[in-house]
Parts: C-alpha cells; structure tokens; sequence
C-alpha cells in the first residue's frame, strides 16, 4: 500500500486510474481544479484548486506524505518547475504523462514540409525542433499557449534530486474519453446513417491508440517497478491500424449495415462544409505514421495490455452506446 497524490486526476485517464489504485489499498488525495464529475471510492481524499498556485498547498501534501507523485496534466516548464519545487523533501518519485507530441514525426504530420520520417518511433527516436506546437498568436494567455511537453520532459530528468518516470502516451480511447478519439465514427453508425465518409489520405493513416485501462495499467507499474524510475517509456497498443481498418472493425463489431466511402483529396462533394474542408486542407500530412514502440516498457516492466485490443474497443462503443440510449430517452420524455 502507498500513498498516492495524483494531480488532474478527476479527468478521462484520472476517473480510470483513481479505481484502479483504490481496488489495490492504495491511500488516495486529488488535487484539482475541479471537483470529481464521478462518485470516488470512499477514502479517497481531494483538494481542489489551481496548480499554477500549486505552492500555495506544500503544507496540505506535506502532512499527506506521498510516496509518489503522478501529475496526469503537466503541460509547461513552469508546471515541471513547481512539481520539482513543491515536492522537494516530500517525495521519492514524480510520474509525469507526457505524449507522444515530442517527435518529430509530429511536427512533420503537422505539415512542416520537411520530408516524412519512415519506421516506428522508440524512445530515442529524434524530437521536435519547433517548440509550443499548439501555439497561436490569437491564444495568447490561453492553457495550451505555453503547452511544450518537451520542456516538460527535460526538466523533470534533468533535476537530480527526484527520481522521475514520464510515460509518452499514445492516443488513449475509452469509456468517458472527453477527447472522443472514436465517438466520430462510432456515433453514426449507432445513429443509423447510411455512410461514413473518410478521405483517401486519412483512411490509410496510422496512429498508435491505446485503451485508457492499458495507459492505467503502465503507470500502475511506473508506481510499482524501481526499474521505472529516472527513464522514459512510450505507451501504446502492440499493433497499430489505419483508420480505414478501425472503422472496419466498429462496423463488424456494431454491426452496422452502412457503406464506407473513401473520398480523393481533390475532389469536393456534397459533404457537409467541415467535411469538404478536410478534403481541401493540407494542414496536416497525413503521409507521416505515427506508429509508436512499446517494447521497453513491456521487457522492463513487464507491460501488458488490460484486455485483447477488440475488447477494449467493444468497450469503448458500449459506452458510446449508452450516451446514444440515454440522449434518445431524454429527447422522447420531452
């Protein structure tokens, strides 16, 4: 049993891994901005506020003795500095989820011109050399403005006081994904429509996902395993499909009766407006995979996926399901 303190833990992955640790006897605190959205387990402990005041409760994570420290949100240098700050004396081991963002192959996919880097990307595989990916000028001030995991990154395992673990996530699907990485295809054929359409470019893209209990599963391990610690691990499902093969599947598996229609880039239908706008952009190159390798974190920590790939994704569109269920019944009681 430890003591946990999970920073953002009241979000997608949060709500996923505060049940997780709770079945395991583990003592629990949230520290957030907002209050729990869901019913936590009893004992599980929170404190809400903001983390750019983060300093402002040493006292509070002092007298709780956190035997780690997970922060599920930490998106600016400033975020990293004031974890190594705050914590100092007061924990061993900060886990910090990181993404799959800080390659390059992410900056090539965000259309930077430069030509497409081929194979899987590893751990050591070359980062991005444009910084504040998300930034807009228009943004300024705004959460995602100063957004740099790289900087994250390198401040945490540059510090050398704590021991630290950061975890680059995949893109997570799941039950009560806010992202609603699959809702979009999913949506529609629960609904009934009679086609989806995917432009030809997109359909062949691929991109590593990985169910939110597996994103679970590996930082229950970088708590657990003293080989985690001071090193990075990517996570993410073992294989990785095109889009076009994970709606064949949410078809089969929905057993949708409905048609996909792969659409040329260069031409327009009669789509709606967003739909020919993604036909027309070249804001992302979508010749740029961004298929990721998991093998260290499996042969060092023992990594696993929760469940077989299918089940999770059998999961996520009975989710789906019961927001469709319940919208309908809403709308009939009306």
């Amino acid at each position: 049993m430890k003591n946990i303190l999970l920073i953002g833990g009241t979000g997608f992955i949060g709500r996923h891994l505060v049940e997780q640790l709770n079945k395991e006897h583990n003592q629990l605190i949230l520290f957030s901005r907002n209050a729990p959205t869901f019913e936590l387990p009893q004992g599980v402990l929170t404190i809400q506020g903001n983390r750019m005041h983060l300093k402002n409760y040493r006292a509070q994570f002092e007298l709780f003795k956190p035997d780690v420290v997970v922060d599920l949100i930490p998106y600016t240098q400033q975020d990293a500095e004031d974890l190594l700050e705050v914590f100092q004396g007061i924990t061993s081991h900060i886990i910090a989820l990181s993404s799959a963002d800080v390659y390059k192959a992410y900056q090539i996919f965000h259309g930077s011109g430069e030509a497409v880097m081929p194979g899987v990307l590893n751990e050591k595989s070359e980062l991005r050399t444009k910084m504040f990916p998300y930034r807009q000028p228009e943004q300024f001030n705004d959460l995602m403005y100063d957004y740099e995991k790289i900087q994250v990154e390198q401040t945490l395992l540059g510090n050398g006081n704590i021991d630290v673990t950061i975890l680059r996530m995949a893109a997570l699907y799941g039950e009560h994904d806010t992202h609603k990485k699959l809702s979009a295809y999913i949506r529609p054929m629960l609904t009934g429509e009679t086609e989806i359409l995917i432009p030809e470019h997109k359909a062949h893209w691929r991109w590593t996902r990985a169910y939110v209990k597996d994103a679970v599963r590996a930082i229950d391990l970088a708590i657990s395993e003293p080989a985690a610690r001071n090193d990075v691990f990517n996570v993410g499902a073992a294989k990785t499909y095109s889009q076009f093969e994970i709606i064949e599947l949410l078809k089969a598996l929905t057993g949708w009766k409905g048609e996909i229609i792969t659409v040329k880039q260069n031409i327009i239908s009669d789509a709606p407006n967003e739909f020919e706008e993604e036909l027309t952009k070249d804001e992302y190159d979508y010749g740029q995979h961004l298929v990721i390798n998991s093998q260290k974190i499996r042969d060092m920590l023992g990594y696993k996926e929760s469940v077989p790939y299918i089940i999770g994704i059998d999961k996520t569109i009975a989710y789906e399901k019961s927001l469709v269920d319940s919208e309908k019944q809403t709308q009939e009681s009306e």
